[in-house]
């Protein structure tokens, strides 16, 4: 995963990168230098970015269904 794809990612899930960091718990100052100095964003983001978009989606139906009584 490039660099851009990462911010493309965090923007899709509407993060920061200071939040992403607080809850991955890496620094802050760690994750702004990926994709400098020849660093790469790790391999592991990206699958994580994955599931923390689709637990998102899933969190958003799931309350939807709750306010609209479909599960009473």
């Amino acid at each position: 995963m490039s660099n851009d794809e990462f911010d493309a990612r965090l923007k899709e899930a509407k993060l920061t990168k200071k939040e992403f960091a607080r809850i991955v718990e890496m620094s802050y100052g760690g994750v702004v230098n990926w994709g400098r100095e020849q660093q790469t964003v790790p391999s592991w983001v990206e699958s994580w970015m994955k599931l923390y978009i689709e637990n998102r989606k899933f969190e958003s139906l799931k309350q939807s269904i709750k306010e609209s009584g479909a599960c009473s």
